[in-house]
């Protein structure tokens, strides 16, 4: 089992061991950033990161969108479920993109990254039907609303999320 260290711009030395390290054909805007390693988050409201190997200045915030929307099922295209390397979607884990901040976070719905963690391959899927400009819109001042699948609906903070497979250790 090897173990790799990495800069990370924002937490320092990070070390991660090898199977951990998810690649990626790149994402879109960053071409060149092909590998990540997930952990999670300090906040207390159950996100992540997708940390950067490649790049140091490169970190994410993530969160599994079925915490926040209830029903989200991304339609994922055969054709990127094949190319991680699963035959079906139950194989793959999927977080969601979160644009934090001071009191919301904006998930990105339409382009969800959906990740294999047999065949360590990740992927950001741009789906069909959604669009870049489906997003769910996560306040964190309102408390014990219900979370409904219209990705304009506000959302509650009192189940925060954690994304499914254990995906943000």
């Amino acid at each position: 089992m090897a173990w790799v260290e990495f800069e990370s711009v924002r937490f320092g030395r990070v070390g991660a061991r090898e199977e951990e390290i998810i690649h990626f054909p790149g994402l879109p805007g960053f071409p060149e950033a092909r590998r990540f390693v997930f952990r999670g988050h300090d906040c207390g409201v159950g996100f992540g990161w997708m940390l950067c190997v490649d790049d140091p200045a490169l970190a994410f915030v993530v969160a599994d969108p079925a915490q926040f929307v209830r029903g989200y099922a991304p339609e994922i295209p055969q054709r990127a479920v094949r190319g991680l390397g699963a035959q079906r979607t139950t194989e793959l884990e999927v977080v969601a993109i979160a644009t934090v901040l001071t009191d919301a976070a904006h998930l990105n719905l339409g382009a969800p990254v959906v990740v294999n963690r047999k065949t360590q391959r990740g992927l950001q899927v741009l789906l069909e039907n959604g669009g870049d400009s489906h997003r769910a819109v996560f306040d964190f001042r309102t408390v014990g609303e219900s979370v409904e699948s219209d990705p304009g609906a506000g959302l509650s903070a009192a189940d925060p999320p954690v994304p499914r497979s254990g995906s943000l250790r």
